[in-house]
């Protein structure tokens, strides 16, 4: 066997088409391997497969139980700090205050207890501007 690295002497070749490219890359190809390199590639593939193939999410990715803990501690408490109510009805109840007196989705959700995202997605959602110390609205806005 030739030590030349073209498709001729690839594992993956297939005659007219290559099996891992669309378009043959006939000098320098990345892809180019031999029977063993060809072997450990496909095992590779094979043990990916069978982590994350199905949907499956491996323990080594999960939080540790004390880190899930300590955020269903954190949700508990601002729900209650909320009066148990949800993110969609303090925002529906409070966000036209706080935003009419210029405050960022920041400030905002400081006041009220919510993460800024959801503040920043209930505001895109009205197709409002954000706040901020050069974009507040004009006081005749804020005074209505």
């Amino acid at each position: 066997m030739s030590n030349e690295k073209n498709c001729n002497t690839c594992a993956f070749e297939n005659g007219r088409k290559c099996k891992v490219l669309r378009e043959k890359i006939s000098y320098g190809c990345f892809a180019w391997a031999d029977a063993d390199e060809a072997q450990k590639r496909d095992e590779a593939i094979e043990k990916y497969s069978g982590l994350y193939g199905n949907g499956n999410v491996p323990a080594t990715t999960k939080l540790p139980k004390e880190q899930i803990e300590k955020r269903l501690k954190t949700r508990k408490l601002n729900q209650e700090s909320r009066g148990g109510k949800s993110v969609k009805e303090i925002l529906d109840l409070h966000f036209n205050l706080w935003y009419q007196q210029g405050l960022n989705d920041a400030e905002i959700g400081e006041k009220l207890h919510i993460h800024g995202r959801h503040i920043c997605d209930y505001r895109n959602s009205r197709n409002l501007p954000p706040c901020n110390k050069k974009n507040r609205p004009a006081e005749t806005e804020a005074a209505m």
